[in-house]
C-alpha cells in the first residue's frame, strides 16, 4: 500500500471516529478525544501537502470528509 493510500485511510478513520464522537447515538465524546482525531487528520493533511501541494491536499481531505459525513 502506497503512502497516499495510507494517508487517505488514516484521514477516513480519524474523520469517522470524530464524527461518531460528535453525533452517534449513545456516544458522547469528550472535546480532547475529538480534538485528537482532528489533530491526527491535520498531521495527515500536512504530509499530503508536502507530497502533492496544499490545494490537492485540501481536495483529498474534503472529499474524504464529505464521503464520511454522507454515509
Amino acid at each position: 500500500m502506497g503512502e497516499l493510500s495510507k494517508l487517505m485511510e488514516n484521514i477516513a478513520r480519524e474523520c469517522e471516529a470524530a464524527e461518531n464522537a460528535l453525533y452517534a447515538p449513545r456516544v458522547t465524546g469528550r472535546h480532547d478525544f475529538i480534538n485528537k482525531h482532528y489533530a491526527n487528520m491535520e498531521y495527515s493533511w500536512l504530509r499530503l501537502a508536502e507530497l502533492y501541494g496544499p490545494e490537492e491536499a485540501c481536495t483529498i481531505l474534503t472529499d474524504i470528509h464529505d464521503m464520511i459525513i454522507r454515509k
